[in-house]
């Protein structure tokens, strides 16, 4: 029995939508889509100190020079996420092949790309936002305590902006360009936490982080005593694409009777690494101690 052609693309049309709405990962990173057969992606990094200060000459001084410098070709693996969807014989006959199953493999291939994106692979080398060195300060007071202690979320997020600022020589730390990531808990009590001036007519801190920040990322992939603080761009982070999310071409087991195809997509979650410190970026920044 062979499968009609509207019904692969009743459920390639499934898998997309369901996929698409899953992927808080690439709110952090750009996608920089690259042949299908790429199978490495490379770029060269600065081995020297990329956070240097530029000279302040007077006219008609010369720039001064330190030779060129040195660098290091990187090159990354790009990884497979798949898994196989198998549909009876049956529940073809019947149009049940657009079902919980298919949506249930579609959320969770998306949840390896997120976790990929947040927390990295290290087995194979992969950097995720909580593991590439990172700016990091103690938060100055529990995020769940809404009582006034006089340290706030809000003042801790601007000092580790200020940290960041310092550490990369003015180069990160500018609030308005940067995204704060949180776990779902962590929000919820950002939500609640109101400032020491609330009953005067205060804002809640993330209403004021909301203002001041590019985006706020609520995930369920980062640990609740946590949060980080990132600039995003091409230039600092990418989600290198060979091929998005798609099936292939089902088969037919005649053993069991049963149709199958492979739902994959083939990614690499990539922190463009300056200096000679290993993963180093320069452009996040950690909190600790929030609970």
């Amino acid at each position: 029995m062979q499968i009609p052609e509207d019904v692969k693309q009743t459920i390639r049309g499934e898998v997309i939508p369901v996929f698409r709405k899953e992927l808080k990962g690439r709110q952090l990173m750009p996608t920089n889509g690259v042949d299908a057969a790429t199978r490495e992606f490379g770029y060269d990094k600065e081995v020297d100190d990329a956070m240097e200060e530029p000279a302040i000459i007077a006219p008609g001084g010369d720039i001064p020079a330190d030779g060129p410098k040195a660098r290091e070709r990187i090159l990354a693996a790009i990884y497979k996420i798949a898994k196989q969807y198998r549909v009876p014989r049956e529940d073809f006959m019947s149009g049940d092949y657009v079902n919980r199953s298919l949506n249930r493999i579609t959320q969770e291939i998306a949840e390896v790309e997120n976790d990929l994106i947040f927390n990295g692979y290290a087995d194979l080398g992969i950097y995720g936002l909580t593991d590439v060195p990172a700016t990091t300060n103690a938060a100055g007071t529990t995020w769940d305590d809404h009582s006034d202690t006089g340290a706030t979320p809000y003042n801790d997020v601007i000092d580790l902006a200020q940290s960041m600022y310092d550490t990369s020589n003015g180069r990160f730390g500018q609030m308005e360009e940067m995204t704060l990531v949180i776990n779902d808990y962590t929000a919820k009590s950002l939500r609640l936490w109101y400032e020491a001036e609330v009953e005067k007519g205060g804002d809640r801190a993330i209403d004021l982080l909301n203002e001041d920040l590019d985006n706020i990322i609520t995930t369920g992939h980062l640990p609740k005593d946590k949060a980080y603080l990132a600039h995003t761009g091409p230039e600092i982070a990418e989600l290198v694409v060979a091929e998005e999310i798609q099936t292939e071409e089902f088969d037919y087991n005649k053993d069991n009777q049963t149709y199958f195809t492979n739902i994959f997509e083939r990614i690499l979650p990539l922190w463009y690494q300056y200096g000679d410190t290993e993963g180093q970026t320069y452009a996040v920044g950690e909190l600790t101690n929030l609970n």
